[in-house]
């Protein structure tokens, strides 16, 4: 049974794409950038037939078409005269739901260089991508200034899946990460395996405070409650849950702050009671 509880006053945020938010941690800054997102059907999603969870839970972080939504963007973590853009979204595509998978239903990218621009962020200095899913190189690997500027920039991803993926090939800038690498002061790298097998997160720490970027460890809120569900295309499913249940633990024992990509437009929060709690 979930321990997630039913959104409050804060509710359509739960089932809305993320807008621009910004969290301060001590001396870093940090930005949510908007590119889109990724409508994940509840049940499909987790190679089931019906949800995991009861209708009562599911049904309020449910877009009017009955998906559960994954919002795609960058983190960009500003951490002295660094410039971080973590993940790039999805790139300047869209993809109805007639010509995805059966799990999924529409994927709509574009908006992240408008939304750099419109934040007035300075130009990155840094990629980091937690996998290699195209959600999340969209715009590194795309065509046009815009892709060409971030493959010109010091990248690192998991070694993992550096040594699986054809999008290794196109930079010589990559650095292949294990985990504990340093990318900023107060930055760095953690490994997160099962959904890939080189998945990665940031550890973010500043001041007395610390924030844990977690990729696609989890996909949806509805997860923090119960870690041991697990998406259709985790690699190693029993890695993937084994490490989904080591975050809640870390997360909730610490009382840490996270970050999560795909969880609608409540991607800050922490953990609480087995629940994620939006941080504003």
């Amino acid at each position: 049974m979930s321990r997630n509880t039913t959104p409050g006053s804060d509710g359509p945020r739960w089932r809305s794409t993320a807008t621009p938010r910004r969290l301060r941690i001590g001396a870093i800054r940090l930005t949510v950038v908007p590119d889109g997102r990724v409508q994940l059907h509840p049940a499909r999603w987790y190679g089931r037939t019906e949800p995991p969870w009861p209708a009562a839970t599911v049904q309020p972080l449910t877009d009017a078409d009955g998906y559960l939504v994954g919002s795609v963007g960058s983190l960009v973590v500003e951490s002295a005269g660094h410039v971080i853009a973590l993940d790039t979204g999805l790139g300047p595509i869209t993809v109805p739901a007639t010509h995805t998978l059966p799990a999924l239903g529409e994927m709509r990218g574009g908006g992240l260089g408008r939304s750099w621009q419109a934040l007035r962020l300075p130009r990155p200095t840094d990629v980091v991508i937690t996998h290699l899913h195209e959600d999340h190189t969209g715009w590194w690997s795309s065509d046009g200034p815009f892709g060409a500027g971030l493959r010109s920039l010091p990248a690192v991803a998991g070694r993992a899946d550096l040594e699986a993926s054809p999008l290794a090939a196109l930079s010589d800038r990559w650095t292949a990460a294990d985990g504990g690498e340093s990318i900023a002061p107060g930055v760095s790298v953690i490994a997160l395996p099962g959904h890939t097998p080189g998945h990665i997160g940031l550890r973010i720490e500043s001041e007395g405070t610390t924030l844990i970027a977690f990729g696609d460890a989890f996909h949806s809120p509805l997860q923090v409650g119960d870690p041991d569900v697990g998406a259709f295309v985790d690699a190693d499913p029993e890695q993937a849950a084994a490490t989904r249940r080591d975050l809640v633990e870390v997360l909730e024992r610490d009382g840490l702050l996270a970050y999560g990509n795909h969880f609608a437009d409540v991607p800050f929060g922490s953990v609480a009671e087995g629940r994620w709690r939006p941080a504003d």
